[in-house]
């Protein structure tokens, strides 16, 4: 083989070899959904593509709800976070006692406790990936769906610079955008709002958002299907994954509209394929 045919072979080997990865990308293949659903008498949902992932609830922190205001112990924390580690490597921390609005003096009191716990976190479980859930950025409907030329949308940002030292502490950002309206257009701007300020906060973390099926209201009525499937198109188009949340005191329903369509989502995109 001459010099020249050496040099056309791996020309073509490396195209190949871009053109490969490019492919699988766009597959899907780097998108994550994970299962954080709560569904009584739920089968393993990893054969369809979904992923596991630890939730730490104020429960598993605090034995006592008045506890709360205070760092859970390291015992406690060393423990979550080695089971975590073991078993699906990745949790997302769900503490919603500590204010990161208000008076700031008890922001930055709550900050300090934020960063403290995930480095007490990572420092059981260097291999475990942590995270926030709906911290970081800071969940705001109304001010998010704004121009962004508005004060109200400028002062959110200002907030969320306010807690971005978590975004820079933190492995993964788990951005809340739960669904409180029937107004699909502005859920879109709301997510996509959410999600752009965890990517500007984030130091190129991965954002995964939590997603419900059902309206956040005392209603708990589902989402209709092609709302639904709109929130995935959505969180697929901007953000890393999705972790699917809800079903507490529900029994698993394998025929429920909402389920029927994630599966064609996952299978469309070729999602944990």
């Amino acid at each position: 083989m001459t010099q020249c045919s050496k040099i056309l072979v791996l020309f073509l080997f490396v195209t190949l070899a871009v053109y490969g990865q490019a492919s699988s990308t766009a597959s899907g293949t780097s998108f994550v959904v994970f299962d954080g659903t709560l569904y009584q008498r739920k089968p393993d949902l990893r054969p369809f593509g979904l992923k596991p992932i630890t939730i730490c609830y104020s429960s598993s922190l605090w034995k006592k709800a008045s506890d709360s205001q205070s760092l859970p112990t390291a015992d406690t924390i060393r423990d979550l976070a080695i089971q975590a580690s073991k078993s699906t490597g990745i949790v997302a921390i769900d503490i919603e006692s500590w204010p990161v609005t208000g008076d700031p003096s008890i922001v930055a009191q709550s900050l300090q406790k934020y960063t403290q716990t995930i480095n007490l976190f990572k420092q059981s479980a260097p291999s475990l990936k942590v995270g926030y859930y709906g911290v970081a950025p800071i969940r705001n409907y109304w001010d998010a769906i704004g121009d962004k030329s508005t004060p109200k949308y400028k002062a959110w940002q200002t907030a969320d610079d306010r807690v971005s030292s978590i975004g820079k502490t933190a492995d993964v950002l788990f951005p809340s955008v739960y669904t409180f309206y029937k107004d699909e257009i502005g859920w879109r701007t709301y997510a996509t709002a959410q999600i752009a300020e965890a990517r500007r906060i984030s130091n190129g973390k991965p954002v995964y958002v939590f997603l419900w099926p059902q309206f956040h209201d005392a209603s708990s009525e589902y989402l209709p299907p092609g709302y639904w499937r709109m929130e995935l198109n959505t969180a697929r188009q901007y953000a890393d994954g999705i972790v699917i949340w809800g079903g507490w005191q529900q029994p698993w329903n394998p025929n429920a509209p909402w389920w029927l369509e994630t599966l064609r989502f996952l299978n469309e995109n070729h999602i944990g394929k």
